[in-house]
């Protein structure tokens, strides 16, 4: 059976009216059954909450609006993630939430909803979970942008070698946190901008204040993003001036020993055999020979542009 609680809260003009919040298991059979007989919504709005969502997700239908969004799960099996999706249909004295997984920011306020009589509003549970949901992306945050500046401090100040690793997972991170960032972002702005959905100046302030919060935070993000494509090239660019500083003492090298390997190769040849053997300047002619081919390669590179 659903968990239905209904609460007090004062009207606009004086007074209070009453607010019912249904809470709903998606994994029970029961509740199929009641969103279609019982809870006098439409067939598309019923069709809504009962598919699973995997996005985050909001539509306007009739009276109402539907919002699909991810909340943190309490005990998440082996293979799966730590979120789940939790639909919730708002209307003006009405909220219905179905969700297949225990989460712990709406558990929090079942339990609490109780003393909430005359402050209560069908928001809240939104930006419950969703301030829920913040927090956990917070302890991300934070340690990414710890991650980077001690980054930052290796790649600019200190001589050991840097960890691209390190950094690609920096970068993984931000980008995970990013994505469900705007998520929220795009969310919270529609309902604050919607005209047509009808809030209380209350409600509308509390989401104001979540969405300015997601932006605080997305600046953040953008910024540790920022820093770590910056990083990413000084990274590459003081590994390719390394790798210039390798090449060009191999190539002194190779330049010092070239003469020694010329004239090794030249005592070392085996002139019996060779046109002219007979000849007392068949060595000279030899030489000369690849003198003329040395010269000749030099001139084709020429040529060709090549050196």
């Amino acid at each position: 059976m659903p968990d239905i609680f209904t609460l007090q809260r004062k009207a606009a003009e004086g007074g209070s009216e009453t607010i019912s919040w249904v809470d709903l298991d998606s994994r029970a059979a029961e509740t199929a059954a009641w969103l279609q007989n019982q809870s006098g919504l439409s067939e598309q709005v019923v069709v809504r909450l009962l598919q699973p969502g995997t996005i985050n997700h909001h539509e306007i239908l009739g009276g109402g609006v539907v919002i699909c969004f991810h909340a943190r799960k309490v005990l998440p099996k082996a293979n799966e993630g730590d979120f789940t999706s939790i639909r919730l249909w708002i209307e003006c004295d009405r909220v219905i939430s179905v969700c297949s997984e225990t989460i712990p920011a709406l558990e929090a306020l079942k339990s609490t909803a109780s003393q909430q009589q005359g402050t209560w509003a069908p928001l809240e549970i939104l930006t419950s979970l969703i301030n829920s949901h913040i927090n956990e992306l917070e302890k991300i945050l934070v340690n990414v942008s710890s991650e980077t500046d001690e980054l930052e401090d290796q790649i600019l100040e200190s001589e050991e070698e840097p960890n691209i690793e390190d950094l690609d997972l920096v970068r993984r991170k931000t980008i995970h946190a990013r994505r469900q960032l705007i998520a929220l972002r795009n969310l919270l702005v529609f309902i604050v901008s919607d005209q047509s959905l009808v809030i209380s100046a209350a409600e509308r302030r509390s989401v104001e204040a979540v969405t300015e919060r997601v932006r605080s935070y997305l600046e953040i993000l953008e910024d540790c993003h920022e820093r770590a494509h910056l990083l990413r090239d000084q990274m590459e660019s003081q590994l390719n001036a390394r790798l210039n500083r390798i090449t060009y003492n191999l190539t002194i090298v190779a330049t010092v020993f070239l003469p020694l390997s010329f004239l090794t190769g030249l005592l070392g040849m085996n002139v019996a055999g060779i046109p002219d053997e007979h000849n007392p300047r068949g060595f000279v002619i030899a030489c000369t020979a690849m003198v003329v081919i040395a010269i000749g390669s030099w001139i084709f590179l020429r040529w060709r542009r090549w050196i």
